[in-house]
């Protein structure tokens, strides 16, 4: 039987701080503790999980694959202990929700998804428009409670449902050869091509679906956004 401690919240935050800084000065600077009362505080954790979080060398420290593991649940761990001690400080002011959603849905969609957020709740969740690569990283590190996104995710951290269903097009200028008509893979692989940026999940629908049927693909720019796509495309 198991007579040691158990794990506390204390030990969970000189892990972080360790994990974030790569360094037991800084972590104990940044948690107002002494450097030998956060290594006490590792060394503890360590005995009671049975296992090396971190490797030193040449004066630094690093996470070993253990401790890589651990640091979501920790992370997640400590996010929970915050929330409740905010629970009542925060008195009846709606608890605070962390959305995200990917640059297309947040130029299109998100104004109206949010004022009918508001009119049902009283109240605005803080929001982040990035690239869906950008958002699943932060859904993984509980940056953020939800997201809404346009493409899959391959993240096991990450559970996904459908949202709604949407289609994906090519444009091009209204005057350009091949606008207007039934076109071929040949001529596509002849065609300039704008993109979205590498991580976005425009790029990826892109990459999977059509990229694999052309033998070669001229990439003219890659730009980070859907609006000055258009615009670069309607002016040719």
């Amino acid at each position: 039987m198991n007579r040691l401690l158990p794990i506390t919240l204390r030990q969970l935050q000189v892990f972080l701080a360790i994990a974030k800084t790569e360094s037991i000065g800084l972590a104990a600077e940044s948690l107002t503790m002494s450097k030998s009362a956060v290594s006490q505080a590792l060394s503890e954790l360590e005995t009671r999980l049975g296992v090396q979080l971190f490797d030193r060398n040449r004066g630094r420290i690093f996470l070993t694959a253990e401790g890589r593991r651990m640091m979501p649940q920790a992370d997640e761990m400590l996010h929970r202990a915050e929330d409740i001690a905010d629970l009542f400080r925060r008195g009846h002011e709606p608890c605070p929700f962390r959305v995200g959603c990917t640059r297309t849905i947040g130029t299109f969609m998100l104004a109206d998804l949010l004022k009918s957020f508001r009119d049902a709740a009283g109240w605005m969740p803080a929001t982040e428009i990035a690239n869906t690569s950008r958002i699943a990283a932060k859904l993984s590190s509980f940056e953020l409670d939800i997201a809404l996104i346009e493409g899959p995710v391959t993240n096991n951290d990450l559970v996904t449902f459908p949202w709604m269903a949407d289609e994906m097009v090519v444009v091009a200028p209204k005057d350009h050869p091949l606008t207007g008509r039934p076109v071929s893979y040949e001529e596509l692989e002849r065609a300039s091509w704008l993109l979205r940026e590498e991580g976005s999940s425009t790029r990826d629908f892109f990459e999977t679906q059509l990229h694999q049927r052309l033998s070669r693909v001229n990439v003219s720019a890659e730009l980070n956004s859907f609006d000055a796509i258009l615009r670069s495309v309607r002016i040719g």
